[in-house]
C-alpha cells in the first residue's frame, strides 16, 4: 500500500501527510522590466559624449571611438560627427578617435561621473 499521489500542492506518502507551499515568482514585468541590480548600476554610471570633426571643422561620420577604463566601449559617430558613449561605471577612461584614411587623435584621460555628462571632442 505504498501509494504516492499529488492533490492541490500536497502530497500523501504512505498515510502521512506533506504540505508543499506553491511556488511563486516575480517577473521581469513587475520589477519595471529591470532588476534592482542594474537599476543601481545605471544610477552608478555615467556617459562619454562629443564630436569629432575634420582639419576644416566638418563633421566627420563613421569615426570609431574607443573608451578604456574599469570596461570596454565603442561608439561609431552619426552624421552630425556625433557619438555618446553610455552606462560607463564611474572612472578615468583613455578615449580616442580611429578612422581608416585619417591619423588617430591623440590619447585623452576622461573622468567619467554619475549624473554629468564627461565631454570629448577631436579634430582628424
Amino acid at each position: 500500500m505504498n501509494r504516492l499521489f499529488t492533490l492541490f500542492g500536497t502530497t500523501v506518502v504512505a498515510g502521512l501527510v506533506v504540505w508543499t507551499p506553491p511556488a511563486a515568482a516575480q517577473s521581469e514585468s513587475y520589477l519595471g522590466g529591470e532588476n534592482s541590480a542594474r537599476r543601481m548600476a545605471r544610477a552608478a554610471s555615467g556617459l562619454i559624449q562629443g564630436t569629432v570633426v575634420d582639419d576644416v571643422g566638418r563633421p566627420l561620420p563613421g569615426v570609431m571611438i574607443s573608451a578604456l577604463g574599469s570596461t570596454s566601449s565603442l561608439a561609431v559617430t552619426d552624421r552630425q560627427g556625433a557619438f555618446s558613449l553610455k552606462d560607463l561605471p564611474a572612472g578615468a577612461y583613455l578615449v580616442r578617435a580611429h578612422m581608416s584614411g585619417f591619423a588617430p587623435s591623440p590619447r585623452e584621460f576622461v573622468q567619467v561621473r554619475p549624473g554629468r555628462p564627461a565631454r570629448f571632442s577631436a579634430t582628424l
